[in-house]
């Protein structure tokens, strides 16, 4: 590599227009920067004649280009899009820290610092969506979705857009042409909210991610079209609130079973005394099938704590004859409440006599003065 101005200015002479060599030299870049420049052909060193970095923009890249933070394919990328719009350059301190410090690799990175220019967020903000692994960089200057994520979405009803590699931009509308944005490598996008995907992607691990889906997609009443990142974390815990007061129906449901089967091995006279009991059990019962899910996590918890449900509601139920048949929610909310006081007396309890027993403990161990000796 030359590093004489001259030598380096006549080199690119030869490869550039008057204007565009008056360009670079307008620029005052240093030696080593025009010796860079005069490594390129006419098709690359265009670049750095008619980019819309500062100066000192462009030095900070070909500075990174020489202590070989960034690779050949990098500056050349970099330069190309900087022709177009320099807002990314703003950057270009995070750029080089991430590539040193290991957060991404070299092209990623400038991948995503040309990206900045042209998607509505910052250059961290682009690596922190990538680096979940919902989104991958492009080589023009944008990010897209990956498509294993955008499949997902898709099943979901989340507005999808795509973009050709010429830049026109189109609406994915069906299957069909979702498969073909797919086949032709087509960069697929949302067309809102962006860390939707990074949610739908880390959901995709759990292992009710399909039931979920499924659940998602039976109930059209949600807005897919103003969905976010939390509003979709709310819907999933709406589904987990779902499924786990399905399972205190069955316990319900399994508890009065047997209360039945019990009740028939009874005596005619046993079962017209209980006639209440199963009147209000039955009660009990179908008020369960039918809004478990009005009642709260924590006391859903608490229910399904209960060696026997259905007896502490009704005992509940007996125990207050203020309320009417219709006060079953109630008396089902105040039974949880006096299960989850007394986990609470028993914790309390628990934690006391263990501290007594450290003191005990450390009251019966023998106590030594210091520099005295003991005698085996």
């Amino acid at each position: 590599m030359t590093t004489n101005r001259e030598d380096s200015i006549a080199e690119l002479a030869e490869v550039l227009t008057k204007e565009q060599l008056a360009n670079i030299i307008s620029h005052n870049y240093s030696d080593q920067a025009l010796a860079v420049m005069a490594e390129f052909d006419r098709g690359y060193v265009e670049r750095f004649a008619n980019t819309l970095y500062e100066t000192e923009s462009m030095e900070k890249i070909i500075v990174a280009y020489r202590n070989r933070i960034i690779d050949w394919k990098d500056i050349l990328h970099i330069a190309e899009y900087s022709c177009y719009d320099y807002s990314s350059e703003e950057y270009i301190d995070q750029f080089i820290r991430s590539i040193e410090s290991k957060e991404v690799n070299h092209t990623t990175a400038a991948r995503i610092l040309t990206a900045t220019a042209y998607e509505p967020d910052t250059y961290k903000g682009l690596v922190e969506l990538v680096k979940s692994g919902a989104y991958y960089p492009t080589q023009y200057a944008s990010i897209g979705l990956n498509y294993r994520v955008a499949a997902q979405l898709r099943d979901m009803g989340i507005p999808l857009t795509a973009m050709r590699k010429e830049g026109i931009y189109y609406n994915l509308a069906d299957k069909s042409e979702f498969d073909e944005a797919v086949k032709n490598g087509d960069r697929i996008k949302l067309v809102k909210f962006p860390k939707l995907a990074v949610t739908v992607n880390e959901m995709m691990t759990y292992p009710d991610w399909q039931d979920f889906k499924a659940w998602f997609i039976r109930h059209t009443a949600i807005d897919r079209e103003t969905l976010t990142s939390i509003g979709l974390s709310d819907q999933y815990r709406y589904f987990s609130m779902e499924r786990y007061a399905d399972k205190l129906v069955e316990k319900v449901a399994a508890e009065h079973t047997a209360f039945i089967s019990d009740m028939k091995q009874r005596q005619p006279e046993e079962i017209i005394g209980s006639a209440y009991e199963i009147v209000i059990k039955e009660q009990i019962k179908a008020f369960m099938t039918e809004v478990p899910q009005i009642i709260h996590e924590n006391k859903v918890d608490a229910l399904m704590s209960s060696r026997n449900t259905l007896d502490d509601i009704y005992k509940e139920w007996l125990s207050d004859d203020v309320f009417a048949d219709t006060d079953i929610e109630i008396i089902v909310d105040n039974t949880a409440d006096k299960l989850i006081a007394a986990k609470e007396r028993e914790q309390k309890l628990a934690a006391e006599l263990a501290k007594k027993a450290v003191t005990e403990d450390m009251q019966d161990k023998p106590r030594f003065k210091p520099g005295k000796k003991t005698r085996r």
